[in-house]
């Protein structure tokens, strides 16, 4: 995908346009974002399935140790990663980017799945981490409405699994 299309896609559909769009121009299988509440992550708004870890704790998986070190984490082999909690029985590779707030807080995360392993280089890191970028700066007015059910994700009241 075209990275200068990112910015005009959001603008125009939100975030689940954006999501959309990556999904659809680079083919993952699954993406989607967790939001942080407290010392979770609860899956707001996915893409292509319904991965089985709605709630996860932060320092767990791929998903809570991104949240934990505020930095991307890429897996290319998931079966190589002890810490590694299977959404998907098909995933292989995994990219989980953190979306940060001002002061470096974790607001939440994109998570990408794919059954290819080796998946995620550098230029599907760098689009994903310019999408968590975009959610960053209008993250107030998009929280609210990934909750919203309209995604398809399970209500957050589901617990930690």
């Amino acid at each position: 995908m075209n990275s200068k299309a990112l910015p005009e896609t959001f603008m125009r559909g939100g975030a689940e346009a954006l999501l959309a769009s990556l999904k659809e121009a680079r083919g993952y299988d699954w993406i989607g974002i967790y939001v942080k509440k407290g010392d979770y992550l609860e899956l707001a708004l996915e893409l292509g399935g319904t991965a089985s870890h709605r709630k996860i704790r932060v320092g767990e998986g791929i998903c809570g140790m991104a949240a934990k070190a505020r930095q991307t984490v890429v897996v290319q082999d998931v079966e190589q990663e002890p810490n590694y909690l299977a959404c998907f029985p098909d995933t292989r590779s995994e990219l989980v980017v953190p979306i940060l707030g001002p002061g470096q807080e974790v607001l939440g995360e994109i998570d990408v799945d794919d059954d290819q392993m080796g998946r995620f280089g550098l230029e599907e890191r760098e689009e994903l981490e310019q999408a968590a970028s975009l959610l960053s700066q209008d993250w107030e007015k998009i929280k609210p409405n990934l909750f919203s059910n309209s995604y398809g994700a399970a209500s957050p009241a589901e617990g930690p699994k």
